[in-house]
């Protein structure tokens, strides 16, 4: 199960870079600005892929195998989940107004959608999390958490 729930973040991750060069094709003039902002979308979704895969279980960022039940195991997934498809359209009206402000209801669903995925992964990693994993997990998951936050507005 848990390859199967990694194999299916890749193919949402894989439609937010669908997003990104959607959005970038539509452009006429190809300039450094938008190379800049379709650089750092890709290396946001690079990021959130290792969190997801690399640092985590059933593509769920620092959950451990076997902590949770499967039932659980999957409701956190299908929650973390919408976070990133929600991330993947944040992204493509990112770079669709690189050269103005990204909309209001954009902009907060582009950081609502980085706060619930840290989130997701607090809620997944605090409950079995031993001592040391849990400093980690508070020293880096939650300020991520309040910075998404802070910027929404």
């Amino acid at each position: 199960m848990g390859e199967r729930l990694g194999l299916y973040v890749i193919i949402v991750l894989g439609e937010g870079v669908i997003q990104i060069i959607d959005a970038a094709s539509e452009r006429d003039d190809w300039d450094l600005p938008l190379a800049a902002t379709g650089l750092g979308a890709f290396c946001l979704l690079a990021g959130v892929c290792a969190l997801s895969l690399l640092y985590g279980t059933n593509g769920i960022p620092h959950l451990r195998e076997g902590a949770l039940a499967p039932r659980l195991a999957m409701l956190l997934h299908a929650v973390m989940t919408g976070f990133l498809v929600a991330l993947a359209t944040a992204l493509g009206s990112a770079i669709a107004h690189f050269d103005d402000v990204l909309p209001k209801g954009q902009h907060w669903l582009l950081c609502g959608a980085m706060a619930g995925y840290f989130a997701a992964g607090l809620v997944a990693a605090l409950p079995l999390a031993e001592r040391a994993d849990r400093v980690w997990v508070l020293g880096w998951g939650l300020p991520c958490v309040v910075v998404a936050v802070a910027l929404a507005p």
